[in-house]
């Protein structure tokens, strides 16, 4: 079976569970429950840090709800260096803010 972009950057997040992170995943094939729709595609949480990821790959693009949901989280991360959001196009990207969550130390920022 070959695995889509979104299910390789699932499990490449899911890996961080490994170091002591929890990671959910909120971007299913099944219609999107009430509460969730316009949250992130991945919250990741640990260490004293909190993580949201939005994933868009190819023509895919934000809702005008993702889009004020994007910039409310704009305003928590600049307030709170403990706080980080990211929208990803590619598992590559995926893999590089994996690395990043794994090399910071408690508190450090990610970008």
């Amino acid at each position: 079976m070959i695995k889509t972009e979104k299910t390789r950057i699932t499990e490449i997040f899911k890996e961080l569970e490994k170091f002591g992170y929890k990671v959910f995943t909120f971007n299913s094939n099944k219609a999107v429950p009430k509460g969730t729709r316009d949250f992130v595609d991945h919250l990741i949480i640990g260490h004293g840090r909190v993580i949201f990821v939005e994933v868009k790959i190819g023509k895919d693009t934000m809702s005008a709800g993702q889009e004020q949901t994007h910039a409310l989280l704009g305003r928590a991360v600049a307030q709170n260096k403990l706080v980080e959001s990211f929208v990803i196009k590619e598992a590559v990207h995926a893999a590089a803010i994996r690395e990043r969550i794994i090399q910071a130390k408690d508190g450090a920022l990610l970008q």
